[in-house]
């Protein structure tokens, strides 16, 4: 399991932070996620034999939610 931290600079609302964690939670391979809303970023846990950041990326582009990368 991987953990990635995903930055989003337009999240701004617990609206848009529970689409966030319903898009990234629905994507095959994940285990977890917490997103908080206060720093603007995911903490995503995943299975990178099942997935991978850029797909996770992708989720959230369709989703309206482009990440950045987080560290």
């Amino acid at each position: 399991m991987q953990i990635e931290i995903i930055k989003l600079p337009g999240l701004s609302d617990m609206l848009a932070a529970s689409a966030v964690a319903r898009t990234l939670s629905s994507a095959a391979g994940v285990g977890s996620v917490s997103v908080c809303l206060a720093q603007g970023c995911a903490n995503v846990l995943f299975d990178q034999s099942t997935t991978s950041r850029a797909a996770l990326d992708a989720a959230l582009l369709l989703a309206g939610y482009p990440g950045k990368p987080g560290g």
